[in-house]
């Protein structure tokens, strides 16, 4: 049976970027937004993908990096076997991120009440930050600031706690640069 391994943080804040450090270690098949988790808990759903996972990808180290992982926190400690990472990124940063994705049409605002107007994106990151923050101090889990994401040292470090193995670490030292978001 494969190693769970899950990623988790707001979108437009390093989630792509850690997708890709996990992703390409050897033995490892750890995608970017692949589950489609509905944001209000549904347990059925999340024990699902799960499964699927496990089952579908052939690799040691399984899993996905999405902000849908968020309101799971707890039953993936209580449930699985499951290493947990997450990224946050500072306000302002995350910010022009999201109108600069609005505007490149990265991203729409639908679905998620993406902000669409500096103003509500500002309410957005009170809104979705204060929640993502107590989220992943109430379940303890191992949070790296997105402007550190270059580090080697800090990269290591997520690996070692997402349980890869990191002597033989793959690091990346343009992993800020994302395609759809320079600024990323």
């Amino acid at each position: 049976m494969p190693d769970l391994v899950i990623g988790t943080g707001l979108p437009r804040s390093g989630t792509t970027s850690l997708s890709v450090l996990l992703h390409s270690q050897e033995g490892a098949c750890v995608l970017h937004e692949n589950c489609r988790l509905p944001f209000e808990k549904q347990m059925l759903h999340f024990r699902h993908e799960i499964q699927r996972m496990k089952r579908d990808y052939d690799s040691q180290y399984v899993g996905d990096v999405a902000w849908m992982w968020l309101p799971y926190l707890h039953v993936l400690q209580s449930e699985t076997d499951a290493s947990v990472v997450a990224v946050v990124r500072e306000k302002k940063p995350w910010i022009e991120s999201c109108l600069k994705a609005i505007e490149n049409e990265v991203f729409e605002p639908h679905q998620h009440a993406w902000p669409t107007l500096e103003t509500s994106a500002q309410e957005a990151w009170e809104q979705y930050y204060d929640y993502a923050v107590e989220q992943l101090s109430m379940f303890d889990v191992p949070t790296f600031r997105t402007s550190n994401l270059s580090s080697k040292e800090t990269q290591k470090e997520i690996l070692r706690e997402a349980g890869i193995p990191a002597e033989d670490a793959h690091c990346h030292s343009d992993l800020l640069y994302n395609s759809r978001d320079n600024a990323a």
